[in-house]
Formats: structure tokens, C-alpha cells, sequence
């Protein structure tokens, strides 16, 4: 997120006019750090194909991917591959996490993800329908997942 908001106000100073924090836990037994994720995959197994996503999990090349805002899950990626001080923040957090999840939409199928994201939207436009809303959410939920 962080890459894509700099790129769209690339005059805002990261820490004094961008920056972020973690939601401290409701129950410290229960905390996680959640996290929205890309999923990779191969669609020819073969040798190569296998090499390339090996290499893919290093640090080494996952340093290169940090070059570029993203937050890499390799604990082993240095702190130096990342180039903002918000990019280190977020890299020292995921790191340091006991418990890694990606947040719910990553994991809904795309029309309740669709139907998820608007009606957050609607909510903040006008909390009162907040009923309507959830009752849209869970009738879709119950046929999404059959």
C-alpha cells in the first residue's frame, strides 16, 4: 500500500506526512499481524520452472523485490534492502510476528470480495445502512462458499 500511495502523492514525506500503525491486539494471546499477499504460481512443473520459484524464496532474491516497496516474507531479507524508513517499519513487523494472516478479502471468493469492498465503502458514506449492508454480505456469503 505504501508504494501505491507514494506513487499516487509522490510529495508526501514519509513519517511526518505518511505513515501507519499497527492496530494493537483485543486479546494479546490472539494478536497477528494481517497482511494483504500475491500469491505465485507455476503452471509447467519442470526442473527449471521448480529452480526459479526456489529462487524466488531467498533472501537474495527477495531483496530485490524489496528495492521496490514490497514487503518481502523472507525474515532474512535485510533491513538495508529496504529503501524507505516506512518499507523498514513495515519489513521489522512482519518479520518480528508471531502470527502472519492475510486479511479476509484475499481470501473471499471475488464476488463477495467485490460486494465486501463496496459495502465498506457504502458504510462510510452513511453508517446508518450498516443492516442492509451485512444482511447483502451474509446472504452472498451463505451461497459464495456451498
Amino acid at each position: 500500500m505504501a508504494g501505491m500511495i507514494r506513487q499516487a502523492f509522490p510529495d508526501l514525506k514519509p513519517i511526518t506526512q505518511l505513515n501507519f500503525f499497527i492496530l494493537p491486539p483485543i486479546n494479546p494471546q490472539y494478536s497477528a499481524v494481517e497482511i494483504g499477499g500475491d500469491v505465485l504460481a507455476a503452471f509447467k512443473d519442470t526442473p527449471q520452472v521448480r529452480s526459479f520459484l526456489a529462487y524466488l524464496s531467498t533472501a537474495d532474491a527477495q531483496a530485490y523485490f524489496a528495492k521496490t516497496g514490497a514487503t518481502m516474507p523472507n525474515k532474512n531479507v535485510p533491513q538495508s534492502a529496504y529503501t524507505t524508513d516506512i518499507d523498514k517499519s513495515f519489513a521489522k513487523i512482519l518479520a518480528s510476528a508471531n502470527t502472519v494472516v492475510f486479511d479476509a478479502s484475499d481470501m473471499m471468493p471475488s464476488e463477495l470480495n467485490s460486494l465486501f469492498w463496496s459495502s465498506t465503502v457504502s458504510y462510510i458514506q452513511d453508517p446508518t445502512k450498516l443492516d442492509e449492508l451485512l444482511g447483502k454480505l451474509e446472504a452472498l456469503r451463505q451461497t459464495a462458499y456451498k
